[in-house]
């Protein structure tokens, strides 16, 4: 018999490793369809959230819901189904529904995945708000009766009738979001504001774009709908009062592309000056507008990266994925008023898309140098469930090969059971090798380390200012890896061989492999499954700094040598002590200061903007280096929030602007 008020039990389920959660992102999905479903059915019903699996189990020992909804993406699809199949087992009338892009917008490939996974009774294809509202109304009507439930179109709601699949359709977008109410105000994700996750925003919904690769690149995400400004604004002050983490997330697609992105943008410059609150801003900004996205990065600085994401510099790539990409000279002027502004940019490309070459992808990592990008961040192309890289006629068109690989940090051992999440990447084309697509993930390691985050700006600017190419200069780090010191050389072969180990070629071969206690150990024990890039970055940003600092400045002194450039090994020394006494074990909490005495004013000559040579500011000088109170706050609560392995430090220098985590320096008179 149905309870006078169902009960629904929301889930969106993260892994946890070592007692760390996978996801440090408060789930605000599930907060929208709990407030949604409040809004339309008001008392009739009564939501619980979830996205820690032992807090979900508590829960449903105490009382057993009505209805169990699991979210459903990439990196938590197998944990989703697993508690899935778990709770349906022990509760069989319970009514299992699951959403999410982690599912085809083919008919055949829908039905083979509701076939394979029979705990699911229905599935919410699309925005989920009003699709899942009329489900669960329809499963009121029927006293929770499925079979009753099925009878009826509830549009946007996939299911299996006995052997017949019955898909409705994609669920209707709302068209204007005033009619969501906000989560983070109706007070349904306190609990995880209290518990330090890091709160993700939207101020609007759907891409006007249509890139191959991504999810939201299909039509049905094409038209932008906007939440209210007000609303905006009164949720980064009611966050801001609770915040545990020191970051926010921004979950627009374009941020800072729409003029009422910088009233937003004051918002928060207004409680940063209140609360101190956000340090980073981890967020995707425009493809295009770059006259608004600079005004915006010219209000916040640092916290903000402009994040222009080129993914391909190749106009033949760019036609074949459906990328409309900002040009390289409107990137150019960006750059160049970045710099004035003290601002912070990042770009991604992936590798390998339809079309590319070994010659266009390394001239695509040359632009982005020579225009002067901080962070370039290199990524394996995903065949996403969803995009039409992964759904449509690609494969045939381009010759893609593909390969399966663990998702990092996306693992654990649940019930007794060991549950791993998958990717399928893309790994060589007809026109791009598996070979040469190794060779590029090992410059891959060179620009993490040596290009990226400002580790070595100084280094980077003295070579400029000899008339050397920085482009030149990593890839001779590349080719000439043989002459490093013996402990970097290892830990690149290690890099290249856990690159090449971790493609297998089927879904099952992962799931086989880590079947056994012994290799599922390895996982958890970070030895196998770590983002590779984010760990050799960790490593060389802790104990190995002294190795990487010291290959990098020979190589340097080589290059100057073989191009007859002459240089003085005093302004040489005093970059490299400058760098050293900033920069490593930044991670290490500092018990005092320490003092550096050098010939040449390296900190006056960056605060210049490295303009004129070094030679001009040769003056004896004493540094004191030292951490503040403010970041040593700031490491201990991300190494709270991600852990303290490589693989953990690698994630938390992508969630903040590194160099805000160098320690100040203090010239003494």
């Amino acid at each position: 018999m149905m309870r006078a008020k169902p009960l629904i039990y929301l889930t969106n389920l993260t892994h946890i490793n070592n007692n760390i959660p996978s996801t440090e992102a408060i789930p605000l999905n599930i907060g929208y369809l709990a407030t949604y479903v409040k809004k339309v059915l008001k008392d009739q019903v009564e939501v619980k959230l979830f996205n820690l699996h032992l807090d979900l189990k508590k829960a449903v020992d105490e009382k057993k819901p009505d209805i169990l909804g699991f979210s459903n993406y990439a990196w938590n699809s197998n944990l989703s189904y697993h508690y899935a199949s778990f709770y349906k087992e022990k509760i069989p009338e319970i009514i299992i529904v699951m959403g999410g892009p982690n599912y085809s917008y083919k008919t055949k490939r829908q039905e083979v995945y509701l076939k394979k996974r029979n705990s699911i009774d229905f599935y919410i294809a699309g925005d989920g708000e009003i699709a899942f509202s009329s489900l669960i109304n329809t499963c009121i009507q029927h006293q929770m009766n499925v079979d009753m439930v099925k009878q009826e179109k509830v549009n946007g709601c996939h299911y299996m009738q006995k052997e017949a699949f019955i898909g409705n359709g994609l669920s209707e977008r709302l068209k204007d979001m005033t009619p969501l109410p906000s989560p983070y105000l109706e007070g349904v994700l306190d609990k995880f504001l209290e518990d330090g996750f890091t709160p993700i925003i939207q101020t609007n919904r759907g891409c006007p774009f249509s890139c191959s690769f991504c999810c939201c690149g299909t039509d049905y995400y094409s038209r932008i709908a906007f939440f209210d400004l007000q609303r905006v604004q009164d949720e980064l002050e009611f966050i801001a009062k609770r915040v545990q983490s020191p970051s926010l997330h921004i979950a627009d697609s374009n941020f800072g592309m729409y003029s009422r992105d910088y009233e937003i943008c004051m918002e928060i410059k207004k409680i940063q000056e209140k609360h101190g609150w956000p340090i980073f801003i981890n967020v995707a900004t425009g493809k295009n507008s770059k006259e608004r996205i600079l005004k915006c990065v010219e209000l916040l600085g640092s916290t903000l990266a402009m994040s222009v994401a080129v993914q391909s510099t190749s106009n033949i790539v760019l036609k074949n994925i459906k990328r409309d990409n900002i040009s390289l000279s409107d990137f150019w002027e960006i750059q160049k008023e970045l710099r004035k502004l003290g601002g912070y940019s990042s770009s991604d490309v992936i590798l390998p898309l339809p079309g590319e070459t070994l010659s266009s992808y390394l001239n695509g990592i040359k632009s982005l140098m020579e225009v002067d990008v901080d962070f370039i961040e290199p990524l394996t192309a995903l065949m996403l469930t969803g995009s039409s890289l992964e759904e449509e006629d690609f494969y045939e068109r381009f010759g893609l090969i593909t390969k399966y690989r663990v998702i990092p940090r996306d693992f654990g051992v649940y019930e007794g059971t060991n549950v791993v999440e998958v990717e399928k990447v893309c790994v060589g084309t007809s026109d791009l090798s598996i070979d040469d697509y190794l060779f590029l993930r090992g410059f891959h390691f060179i620009i993490y380390c040596y290009y990226n985050s400002e580790v070595f700006k100084e280094l980077i600017h003295y070579l400029k200012l000899q008339d050397c190419s920085i482009y030149d200069y990593c890839y001779n780090l590349l080719t000439n890896m043989n002459e490093s010191p013996e402990s970097l050389r290892e830990m690149f072969s290690n890099f290249l061989s856990e690159t090449k180990n971790e493609l297998k070629n089927s879904e099952n071969d992962i799931y086989v492999r880590y079947s056994t206690d012994d290799n599922i150990k390895k996982l958890l024990d970070f030895e196998e499954g770590s983002n590779l890039l984010q760990k050799s970055y960790g490593i060389m940003m802790s104990y190995g700094f002294v190795t990487f600092l010291e290959y990098g400045f020979d190589t340097a002194r080589k290059i100057l040598a073989e191009n007859k450039i002459q240089y003085s090994t005093d302004e040489m020394e005093s970059i490299y002590k400058y760098i050293y006494e900033s920069r490593s074990n930044i991670f290490e909490i500092d018990e005092k200061s320490t003092f550096l005495e050098v010939l040449y004013n390296v900190c006056n000559w960056k605060e210049d903007g490295y303009k004129k040579p070094l030679s001009e500011y040769k003056r004896k000088m004493k540094f004191e280096f030292y951490q503040t109170e403010e970041q040593k706050k700031i490491i201990k609560g991300y190494m709270k929030q991600y852990g303290g392995t490589t693989d953990s430090k690698g994630k938390i220098l992508t969630r903040v602007n590194p160099k805000s985590l160098f320690r100040e320096i203090k010239q003494i008179k």
